[in-house]
C-alpha cells in the first residue's frame, strides 16, 4: 500500500516562517525585509506579534482606551509565553512599513499580513529612487 501525499496548492514559505518564529521567540531581531504580496511591495522591520500588539495599543491609549486594552489582551493571549512554544506561525508583522502599489507609496507605522500570501521576499528595505 502506498502512502498518499497531500499537495498544498498554497504553501507557506518555511524560511519566512522560521524568521517569524525567531522574532517571536527572541523579541529582538533587527531585520529589514521587503515582501511581494499579490503584486504589491511591502517593506519594513520584522517585529514580533507581541510588539505589534503593544505598539499599536500605545497609539490608541488616549484615543480609544477600550481598543488599546483589546490589542493588549490579543497580544498577551496569542503572542505571550505560549507563542514561544508554537511550531507554526500564520502571520508576519512589520514596523515602519512602506507599501508600494503601482506608483503610489504608503507609509504605515505597522503592518500585519498572512505568511501564505507572500509571493517573494528580499532582505533589506525598499528604497525609492527618483529618476
Amino acid at each position: 500500500m502506498s502512502k498518499t501525499r497531500r499537495i498544498d496548492h498554497n504553501p507557506k514559505d518555511v524560511f519566512i516562517e522560521t524568521l517569524v518564529k525567531t522574532v517571536n521567540v527572541t523579541e529582538s531581531f533587527p531585520l529589514q525585509v521587503t515582501l511581494v504580496v499579490g503584486g504589491t511591495i511591502i517593506s519594513g522591520k520584522l517585529i514580533s506579534g507581541k510588539e505589534w500588539s503593544e505598539e499599536n495599543a500605545k497609539l490608541y491609549d488616549s484615543i480609544i482606551p477600550s481598543f488599546a486594552k483589546l490589542l493588549r489582551k490579543f497580544g498577551d493571549k496569542w503572542y505571550g509565553d505560549i507563542a514561544k512554544e508554537a511550531t507554526e506561525y500564520e502571520m508576519i508583522h512589520l514596523k515602519d512599513a512602506k507599501i508600494q502599489f503601482g506608483s503610489s507609496l504608503i507609509d504605515l507605522k505597522f503592518w500585519r499580513g498572512r505568511i501564505r500570501s507572500i509571493d517573494g521576499f528580499a532582505f533589506g528595505e525598499l528604497e525609492i529612487k527618483n529618476t
